[in-house]
């Protein structure tokens, strides 16, 4: 099975979202990309229900094998799904994407790269989705050095959500930074 396992940017954001939502009340999360579902299971015992989503059915078929084995708890639903197309609302959606550019005529790999065979960004892509949202109180993206990012803080922009640093962490061979993404209350798109 080809699933992305975890890694320094998985326990990065692990150890984030323990500091950050310990005290949260939260019913609902959605773990993006949930590959091996480390996130997921750590939701799980912080909130009400998780969505481990992912559109790689390696990673769909590792989740249910957890499931089976009981090491995903119940309160954990498994959706084949990219990114939250198919939710209306969540308290908290959590992301690591895959954050390495591909070069011309790399080999795709859904597991690691961010632009996809066909030309999009995978962050851009994610904030068009949450921009669909109905409603969501704040998503936390993990990006990196190696990320590029102009796609994503344009479209942010374009649907009225603002985004701030919230930790960062240095690496030897690069820099991992977690994004604090909310709607911008003062945005004209949000006022209509």
């Amino acid at each position: 099975m080809h699933v992305y396992q975890p890694r320094e940017d998985s326990f990065f954001m692990l150890e984030f979202l323990e500091k950050k939502l310990e005290k949260c009340e939260i019913n609902t999360a959605i773990d993006v990309g949930s590959g091996s579902g480390i996130l997921a299971e750590v939701l799980s015992s912080m909130t009400k229900h998780v969505v481990a989503s992912d559109i790689s059915r390696d990673a769909i078929r590792l989740l249910k094998e957890k499931r089976k084995k009981g090491s995903l708890p119940s309160n954990v639903s498994i959706v084949l799904g990219n990114f939250v197309d198919f939710i209306k609302e969540a308290d908290i959606v959590v992301f690591n994407p895959p954050y390495l550019w591909r070069e011309n005529g790399e080999k795709f790999d859904v597991t690691i790269h961010q632009n996809t065979p066909n030309g999009e960004d995978v962050l851009k892509k994610f904030a068009e989705s949450l921009a669909r949202l109905r409603r969501f109180c704040a998503a936390y993206l993990l990006i990196s050095s190696y990320s590029v990012d102009e796609g994503l803080r344009a479209t942010l922009n374009a649907h009225g959500m603002k985004w701030k640093l919230m930790e960062r962490r240095r690496l030897f061979f690069e820099e991992l930074k977690i994004l604090e993404i909310k709607r911008d209350k003062n945005s004209e798109s949000n006022k209509k």
